[in-house]
């Protein structure tokens, strides 16, 4: 086929943005939690259905009750299975906005967006069915849960088949950032999010009574020079180019009396990096550090790792097939933003990437006029729905790209 028309396929993306933007609307006025998604997965089940009643083209499946996954097996003859994914969780937050589709469940939001991702790929999907005599291979939806919560979706669906035969994955992430206003997509080759580790780490001393400090090991300014410590290693021990970020989030004692020196300090927190071996060196030094200054102080202490996502690394084969998308449906490469560094939010897309040649793309939603400026993760996180034709587009695009040539 030759290159996308671009003025065809922005007419059949306005005639079902209604459409889009309803089903966006309702799983955001619906939120499910990680691993608790039965009803969204239920919902969207429902609508695969819809847009094919006779069964003839999507291969629908529930690898587990919380996923859905369909594979648009194209008529055009054999080729390869490419993936497009979409998470579907929500988050733990009250929502604080005024939208009239506001979250009906008492402190759940779709405050990530994946309310709008879910939506932009069951608009691609109504677009390629209407060409699917066109598409020679495969197309493979995934429906992801659980993307918010480690060890993740992605990998129960990977356990449970949900790759197998992928040539290529493509994903899309909803960005309210300041240079990546409606309209636009961003991308980057290698790390585009980093990864993320989480880290408890308990300093135990010896309880005691404040008036009589010298009969305890304080536990507490020993764990405070921990933190400082641990800021050390950033500065001093790695280099600046590939420096992580390590943040302590929860300082808790055993105690919440005011005369009473507790028996131990817990310090919780993530360290993300972009290097893998800048990874698992801080993991070390993060080790030695406490051990020495609790050693030194006479306490003990415990240091415990709780593995998160990996680095989401974009794949040059398949970052070039997205910059071709690009090209053919946006009007204007200012429309494009190569994004210069690294993410620092994690991503369970990474184990999809880990699987085959993948692209994460960042697709614009920032709108000051419509008021929405306020990062992901945000109580008062908002969308400008005019953003789902553009995710819509570049989905439409990349199946256009591989299996419609």
């Amino acid at each position: 086929m030759p290159a996308i028309d671009r003025e065809e396929l922005d007419s059949r993306v306005e005639q079902i943005h209604d459409q889009v933007v309803a089903w966006r609307r309702y799983i955001h006025a619906n939120p499910d939690l990680s691993f608790e998604e039965q009803p969204t997965a239920a919902y969207i089940l429902g609508e695969l259905q819809k847009m094919d009643t006779e069964g003839r083209w999507l291969h629908m499946s529930q690898p587990d009750s919380n996923c859905v996954v369909a594979d648009l097996k194209g008529g055009a003859g054999d080729g390869p299975i490419i993936a497009l994914r979409a998470d579907i969780d929500a988050l733990p937050v009250e929502e604080l906005t005024d939208v009239p589709f506001a979250s009906k469940k008492k402190g759940v939001m779709h405050a990530c967006g994946h309310d709008t991702h879910a939506a932009m790929l069951l608009g691609a999907t109504k677009l390629l069915l209407e060409d699917a005599e066109k598409i020679k291979g495969t197309v493979r939806l995934l429906f992801q849960p659980a993307e918010e919560v480690p060890p993740g979706g992605a990998k129960m669906m990977i356990e449970k088949g949900c790759m197998e035969g992928v040539s290529m994955v493509f994903g899309e992430h909803i960005f309210p950032l300041p240079g990546l206003t409606t309209g636009k997509v961003g991308y980057i080759q290698g790390a585009m999010t980093s990864s993320c580790d989480s880290f408890h780490i308990e300093v135990i001393g010896r309880g005691g009574h404040a008036s009589m400090p010298e009969g305890a090991i304080d536990p507490i300014p020993i764990a405070s020079l921990v933190v400082t410590g641990i800021q050390h290693i950033i500065s001093r021990r790695l280099p600046a180019s590939k420096c992580p970020v390590l943040t302590i989030a929860t300082i808790t004692s055993s105690s919440d009396s005011y005369n009473v020196i507790p028996d131990r300090v817990t310090l919780k927190g993530t360290l993300r990096t972009q290097d893998p071996e800048v990874r698992v060196r801080t993991r070390r030094y993060v080790e030695e550090v406490v051990s020495g200054l609790t050693m030194s102080y006479g306490a003990t202490y415990s240091c415990r790792w709780i593995a998160g996502y990996d680095m989401t690394v974009n794949h040059k084969s398949a970052v070039d097939v997205s910059k071709s998308v690009f090209a053919q449906v946006l009007p204007s490469k200012d429309d494009v933003v190569e994004f210069k560094e690294c993410l620092y939010g994690s991503e369970d897309f990474s184990a999809l990437a880990n699987c085959c040649p993948g692209n994460f793309v960042g697709i614009g939603c920032y709108n000051e006029a419509e008021q929405c400026t306020v990062p992901n993760h945000s109580a008062r996180f908002k969308v400008d729905e005019a953003a789902l034709k553009i995710g819509v587009k570049v989905h439409y695009g990349t199946i256009h790209e591989l299996l419609m040539q």
